[in-house]
């Protein structure tokens, strides 16, 4: 028997970010508790990482998590003992990552996808990086949402699939061999409310997504025949961020680099 010394704010921040549904598909399932949690951390360490703890090992570790007298990172309190690390393993467990705008697809899909398995990321959006990313094809228009069997591309529900959908849009703004426009329907993408199985959290519905989508496709229609600048890729992560912190409980975290005084140049 543990006497776990939390605070009324800390005991209310735990419940509110680490603990998980006891039944992940459903949405009006209780929560762990703190012993639940520390349980499915230690069990997750051998049978996820490997780490090969014996039964001494897991009862100190126990007793150090249960009395807060040391922890795990956070995203592993959240996400260890979950499909989502069988699937991506330690991906899903970072805390911090980064990129270079310096491709017109892959730093967004990439940054995206990062961001919703609740990593923060980093990205350089330097003049000399983002000078690397070809013209804004002249005739690029928003995709359409058309929410039908036969449009051009069925939403997946998952997050590989919103990721999808804003590799596609990208790729219809920069290449060349690409479709300028397409639509994609969202009739797969479940409703709001619904819970996530294997990350956890609840589904905000396709409203956010297309939002998304349709705000990015303002940004490069206002560059079409032209360079994105530096200031237009922060545009385009900070609307991913607002996407992907929309759709679930995790905060979305960011920060820029760059230079100030080439924000704005045209």
């Amino acid at each position: 028997m543990f006497n776990t010394p939390f605070s009324t704010v800390g005991y209310i921040t735990y419940k509110r970010t680490y603990a998980r549904r006891l039944n992940e598909a459903d949405a009006n399932s209780p929560t762990e508790e703190f012993e639940d949690t520390v349980n499915r951390v230690i069990a997750s360490a051998n049978n996820q990482l490997n780490v090969g703890f014996d039964s001494n090992e897991k009862d100190r570790l126990r007793k150090y998590l249960m009395e807060l007298k040391g922890t795990v990172a956070g995203r592993f309190l959240w996400q260890m003992g979950t499909g989502t690390v069988d699937k991506l393993g330690l991906a899903s467990l970072q805390n911090c990552a980064f990129t270079v705008i310096n491709e017109p697809v892959r730093p967004f899909t990439w940054a995206m996808d990062m961001l919703m398995l609740g990593s923060g990321v980093g990205y350089n959006i330097q003049k000399v990086n983002v000078d690397k990313l070809p013209i804004v094809n002249a005739d690029f228009s928003a995709p359409t949402r058309l929410d039908v069997a036969d449009a051009d591309f069925i939403v997946p529900d998952s997050r590989e699939g919103w990721v999808a959908l804003l590799g596609k849009t990208l790729k219809a703004a920069f290449l060349s061999d690409k479709k300028k426009t397409f639509t994609f329907s969202t009739m797969n993408i479940r409703g709001k409310g619904a819970p996530i199985k294997g990350f956890g959290g609840t589904a905000s519905g396709p409203e956010d997504l297309c939002w998304g989508i349709s705000k990015i496709s303002e940004v490069l229609e206002k560059r079409a025949g032209r360079k994105l600048r530096p200031i237009d890729c922060l545009d385009i992560m900070n609307i991913i961020g607002a996407v992907v912190v929309a759709g679930n409980v995790r905060r979305s975290a960011q920060i820029a680099i760059g230079m100030l005084t080439m924000l704005n140049t045209c």
